[in-house]
């Protein structure tokens, strides 16, 4: 029943919502591994204008990675910063500890690097159209 006066009989409560689960030195990581599903690079380079007419950019998991985490206003992490993730795995949570996720630096351009987080090494054979995991920053 009215009147109804801010502050009075109408309260606002000013509150922000994060899906950063940690931040490690100034970088939000994700509260949890993204979905992604494949971008058809043959026809649409929005997201990997590398990976074009060849045999595989019909499934480039890669830029559907990208695109995903770009959906959520965030992005791949770079080569180091997916290393500084694994560093400090202990502290994020819902890492799959034997998984291998992508960075967003690019090696060629059929593949990236990635870090497998089962064995700590970081390679170069991320090839585009593998199903890896996905961990979006900002």
């Amino acid at each position: 029943k009215g009147p109804n006066k801010v502050g009075k009989d109408i309260l606002t409560i000013n509150a922000t919502l994060s899906e950063c689960d940690v931040r490690i030195s100034g970088l939000c990581i994700a509260a949890g591994d993204t979905t992604r599903t494949p971008i058809n690079t043959c026809t649409d380079t929005t997201w990997d204008t590398n990976l074009t007419a060849n045999a595989y950019c019909a499934n480039n998991y890669w830029a559907g990675a990208k695109k995903s985490c770009s959906d959520q206003g965030m992005r791949l992490p770079t080569k180091d910063e997916l290393n500084t993730i694994y560093t400090n795995k202990a502290t994020i949570s819902g890492l799959n500890s034997a998984a291998v996720y992508w960075s967003a630096t690019e090696l060629a351009a059929d593949r990236t690097w990635v870090q497998h987080f089962g064995i700590g090494r970081q390679y170069s054979n991320g090839f585009k159209y593998y199903e890896e995991s996905v961990r979006c920053v900002r």
